[in-house]
């Protein structure tokens, strides 16, 4: 039984080692820059998963100061800002919240785009908070703890820019800071 177990377990790390290293390989390609405006493609990235909001009743709320035009891995960004709000709408399931609401929040600063998305549902345990972004690492019972890491990684590796994570009075608050321009 003993010998089984360590089996599994050996066999399960194996696999999640070999899909961190499936994304950092995925990172390393050569990709092209993209000039997008950072609203629409948020506003896209919405539209894919808005039926399963509704479901949920979860309300999404976009402001932005303008529609700024980037110049950077819009396939990237929108893969991170898929990530964050599919992990609130589980932390809305998990807590099972009413009047469950996202702001996203989008505005320039200097020659930087600051994306705050902001949820009402309750935040991280500050206990585990600093965890978050390792590796393997997961508050969800099947969860690979792969998810906020490969986020980090593509923003910070990828994107030049930078994710944090602050707790707000009734939830989360994650904020992604994009250059507008990377350089050439």
């Amino acid at each position: 039984y003993l010998e089984n177990k360590t089996d599994e377990a050996s066999n399960q790390l194996r696999f999640m080692s070999n899909t961190i290293s499936d994304f950092s390989n995925f990172l390393s390609l050569k990709k092209e820059k993209e000039s997008f405006f950072i609203v629409d493609e948020i506003h896209r990235v919405i539209s894919l998963i808005q039926d399963s909001f509704t479901f949920f009743s979860i309300t999404l709320e976009v402001t932005y100061d303008e529609n700024h035009l980037l110049r950077n891995y819009k396939g990237e960004l929108s893969h991170v800002i898929f990530n964050l709000l599919n992990n609130a709408k589980d932390a809305f399931s998990k807590k099972q919240v009413k009047n469950a609401i996202i702001n996203i929040n989008i505005k320039k600063e200097g020659n930087n785009i600051l994306v705050l998305i902001e949820d009402n549902a309750g935040g991280v345990d500050p206990n585990i908070a600093k965890k978050i972004f390792e590796p393997y690492f997961s508050t969800k019972e099947n969860g690979l703890g792969i998810g906020l890491y490969m986020s980090k990684k593509i923003i910070e590796e990828s994107i030049l820019g930078k994710l944090s994570y602050s707790k707000k009075e009734k939830g989360a608050q994650f904020c992604v800071l994009v250059p507008l321009s990377l350089s050439s």
